[in-house]
């Protein structure tokens, strides 16, 4: 028998297969349409992100975007789209037909029928499914097996009840909010993206308070909203005022939390200035907080970058400093930098307190024998905040010559390596077989980690365990030229104690549960091992150090003055009596909630 065709069940066009439900609506008018080839979804993982957020599956809260398609897996190729959606359905059917009521329908009433199509509605945003499937033959017949006699809706009954929802669910988190004594502040998260064409950006608010009367911790999706062109901001400022204005939520902020974009230092400027246009004070440098883990992905590029700055004289220390530490370097000027310190000046810093000598022309790769070869900072350059197109908190990367392994940097040099080993089925066995003449793991050199924050410490870590077995493989004439000198493999050592502090503050801060007590000591331990690497790290690194822990102290402070219920809140809910005791001089804040959690 022929396969049969189902061609007629597929979506005419992608543009039929997006929600655009704000036609009814005259505070949100429908977008004008545009080609298809011309959009461009977002990365899944933000949908993913919000979808955590919003508490008992109700996902409505983000179906505010005029295309609910944009927000899909799978909105990028439309075949591809048309398959999944049908495809889910029909995997659905498959598994109903012997569970399936034939008087189901018949015995609805009227107020299930409501029911019912809510409960349809959200089923279809939970799982990403347009709204056009109920356009489809083949939904239909699901449909009516399922609920026969049931009178079967029409995409825009579908579009016009999700559009009710959503607004429903946006008023009960503004009345939730309301309903909070004057005195409650709240606090605001954003981000934002922009499309690969920079036609179209996002920007999403997540807004999260303490309430007074039971100190339990709120998080809220409260809006995702679209704006034309890229997110300037100037742009941003106006669309996050517009959003809390509308909301009434406006004089209810307190701070506001984002990366560390030079856009955010624009938006905080203009909000600044319009709350005091309406006589309210906002200092913006203590009511903005950079992201904690933008902050350490600062703190591990920068630390990175230098890595790829080591001389011979710094190489060979690494071996001493492994059995004694070295005394720490007097540069009073550091201890108060606020910000991190560029990279010509502190190397100018490392000739004047190591006596090294590096080339005129600036930065220099790992050995001064490469004096021919291009600058190489590795695979991340420290980027001036004040450079156009700065991308901010985010790591940048390039592409230089291919250089031999002695004139590469320490993270350049390991990721090539795995790369190659990587890079053929070929080269994978080869490494197999020699990794079978050792005791390692029976585990590959990791290529490329999904994760950002701690992407070469997996590397190095996976490395390390598999030391005899690269070695062995470098010997052979295929890997040879990838072999990592005793020098690299000692800086790899070396650095283990600093990436692994990032890796395991950047795991405490993506935690879910608000509630973890172990957040504020982290902060403490930060500052603490910094200070402490800044007296005996190598000289190149230790300007790094000192900045990296002006940086963190910065931001803990605010966090520490600014935030007094949800430092409570971010304790065990055991310690809220104890603290709310000790938080009484605003100058003694920080120093008593430490003392009570080192008792601990």
């Amino acid at each position: 028998m022929p396969p049969e065709d189902h061609s007629s069940d597929y979506i005419d066009d992608e543009e039929d297969c997006t929600a655009n439900f704000h036609g009814d609506y005259e505070k949100y008018p429908p977008q004008p349409s545009r080609s298809h080839q011309k959009r461009r979804p977002i990365c899944s993982s933000v949908y993913d992100y919000y979808e955590d957020m919003i508490p008992g599956g109700d996902y409505l809260s983000i179906i505010h975007s005029n295309k609910i398609g944009i927000l899909g897996k799978n909105t990028s190729n439309l075949n591809k789209h048309r398959t999944c959606c049908v495809g889910r359905f029909s995997a659905w059917e498959k598994k109903c037909p012997g569970s399936i009521d034939p008087n189901l329908g018949a015995k609805m009433a009227a107020e299930e029928s409501d029911t019912l199509m809510k409960d349809l509605v959200k089923a279809l945003v939970a799982i990403q499914v347009s709204f056009s499937i109920f356009a489809t033959d083949r939904m239909q017949s699901i449909f009516q097996r399922i609920c026969p006699g049931f009178p079967w809706p029409k995409r825009r009954q579908i579009a016009s009840l999700a559009s009710q929802l959503y607004y429903k669910s946006k008023q009960a988190i503004i009345d939730e909010v309301w309903s909070l004594p004057s005195e409650t502040t709240i606090s605001a998260a954003i981000d934002c993206w922009t499309t690969k064409d920079q036609s179209e950006s996002y920007m999403a608010m997540v807004i999260q308070w303490i309430n007074p009367s039971t100190y339990m911790f709120h998080k809220k999706l409260l809006c995702f909203d679209t704006m034309g062109g890229s997110h300037s901001g100037v742009k941003l400022a106006w669309k996050f005022l517009e959003s809390l204005s509308e909301r009434g939520m406006l004089r209810r902020l307190y701070s506001i939390t984002g990366d560390n974009a030079a856009n955010n230092t624009t938006m905080m400027g203009c909000l600044e200035r319009k709350f005091n246009g309406i006589r309210l004070t906002w200092p913006k440098d203590e009511r903005f907080h950079c992201c904690a883990c933008h902050v350490l992905n600062l703190v591990a590029k920068d630390f990175l970058a230098q890595m790829g700055q080591l001389t011979d004289e710094d190489s060979s220390f690494l071996d001493d400093y492994l059995a004694v530490h070295r005394a720490p370097i007097e540069d009073s000027e550091d201890e108060e930098s606020p910000t991190m310190t560029k990279l010509n000046d502190t190397i100018a810093k490392v000739q004047k307190n190591a006596g090294i000598r590096l080339p005129k022309r600036g930065v220099r790769p790992l050995n001064q024998r490469n004096l021919e070869t291009k600058d190489n900072l590795g695979d991340f350059q420290l980027i001036n905040g004040n450079e156009p197109n700065n991308p901010g908190a985010h790591l940048a990367t390039y592409e230089p010559e291919p250089l031999s392994s002695a004139n590469k940097s320490i993270v350049r040099a390991l990721r090539d390596l795995c790369s190659h080993i990587q890079g053929s089925p070929k080269q994978r066995q080869a490494f197999i077989q020699a990794r079978d003449k050792t005791r390692d793991p029976k585990l590959l050199p990791i290529n490329i980690p999904m994760t950002r924050w701690n992407y070469f410490l997996l590397q190095r870590k996976r490395a390390e365990s598999l030391r005899l077995s690269i070695q062995l493989y470098t010997a052979t004439p295929e890997g040879s030229r990838y072999k990592l000198s005793d020098e690299i493999w000692s800086s790899i050592k070396f650095m283990h104690p600093i990436l692994s502090l990032i890796e395991q503050s950047c795991n405490v801060f993506q935690s879910k549960a608000p509630t973890k007590h172990l957040v504020l000591p982290y902060y403490h331990v930060i500052l603490k091992r910094l200070s402490h690497y800044a007296q005996v790290s190598p000289p190149t690194w230790h300007n790094e150090c000192v900045a990296a822990s002006s940086k963190l102290k910065k931001y803990y402070n605010y966090k520490m003055q600014n935030n007094d219920t949800l430092t409570a809140t971010l304790l065990n809910p055991k310690y809220h009596k104890e603290i709310f005791k000790c938080l009484g001089v605003p100058g003694e804040r920080s120093r008593m909630i430490i003392e009570f959690l080192c008792q601990e």
